[in-house]
C-alpha cells in the first residue's frame, strides 16, 4: 500500500487518482489510433502526398488522445512528488522537475503539428526521454510502499521511455530540426529503434499509471486509518 502524508486532503489524492487512470487512458486510446493507422493499407498517403481523411482524422485524434495523457498526468506528478519526498527530498525535487518538464513539452509538441504542419510529429519523443527517468525515480522511492507488480511495470516502462528519448537523439531523430518535419520517414534504423522503445513504453506506461490510480483509490482516508 502507498504511503501517504497524513495531512494530504483525500479529495485531492482521489482527484489526483481519477486524473492518473484518465491519463492512461488516454494513452492507451492514443497508441490505439496509431496502430490502427499503420495497420490499415487504406490510410496510407496517395501519390499526390495527401492523407485520407479517415486517416488524418485518425491521427489528429491520436495527437490530441496523447496530449489529454499528459496533461492529465501533470498534477499526479506533484502528488507523488510529495509523496516520494519523505524518503529523499532531493531526489523527489529532481523526478519533479523532470516530470513536469517532459509532460509539458509532450502535451504542447503533440497538439502544435495539428495547427501547424511544419512542426515535426516525432518533436514529442525528446521530452519523453525525461519522462523515463521520472517514473525510475518515482517507483525506486516507492519501494517498500507500493505494490511490487506497481513498482516493476513502473521501472520496465521507465526505462523504454528513456529508450525513446535516447533513439530520438542518437538515431536520427534530430535530423527534423536540420532536413525537415519528414526527415525521419525513410530512416530505417529510426523506425526500428522506435518500435523497439515505443511499442512497450506506450502501452506499459498507461498501465502503469490505471494501476496507480487504482491504488490511489485504495488508499484508506485518516478517518479510517484512526479506526485502524
Amino acid at each position: 500500500m502507498v504511503t501517504v502524508p497524513t495531512d494530504r486532503p483525500l479529495k485531492e489524492r482521489r482527484f489526483q487518482a481519477w486524473l492518473a487512470i484518465a491519463s492512461g487512458l488516454a494513452g492507451l486510446l492514443s497508441f490505439s489510433c496509431l496502430i490502427t493507422y499503420l495497420f490499415t493499407p487504406s490510410f496510407r498517403m496517395g501519390n499526390s502526398g495527401t492523407m485520407p481523411h479517415a486517416a488524418r482524422m485518425l491521427m489528429n485524434t491520436n495527437f490530441l488522445a496523447a496530449m489529454l495523457q499528459a496533461v492529465f498526468i501533470l498534477p499526479v506528478v506533484g502528488g507523488l512528488s510529495g509523496m516520494s519526498g519523505q524518503r529523499s527530498p532531493l531526489l523527489s525535487r529532481i523526478a519533479g522537475f523532470l516530470g513536469i518538464t517532459g509532460f509539458s513539452l509532450v502535451a504542447l509538441f503533440r497538439v502544435l503539428p495539428i495547427f501547424n504542419p511544419a512542426v515535426s510529429d516525432i518533436l514529442f519523443l525528446a521530452p519523453t526521454g525525461l519522462i523515463g527517468p521520472w517514473v525510475l525515480i518515482i517507483n525506486w522511492l516507492s519501494k517498500g510502499t507500493q505494490s511490487r507488480a506497481i513498482v516493476i511495470l513502473g521501472m520496465i516502462a521507465g526505462v523504454f521511455l528513456f529508450g525513446v528519448g535516447l533513439n530520438f537523439a542518437f538515431n536520427g531523430g534530430v535530423a527534423v530540426f536540420t532536413q525537415g518535419p519528414l526527415a525521419y520517414s525513410n530512416n530505417v534504423p529510426f523506425h526500428i529503434g522506435l518500435g523497439l522503445t515505443g511499442a512497450p513504453a506506450f502501452t506499459l506506461f498507461p498501465l502503469w499509471s490505471i494501476l496507480l490510480g487504482i491504488r490511489l483509490l485504495k488508499i484508506p482516508s485518516k478517518t479510517e486509518q484512526a479506526a485502524r
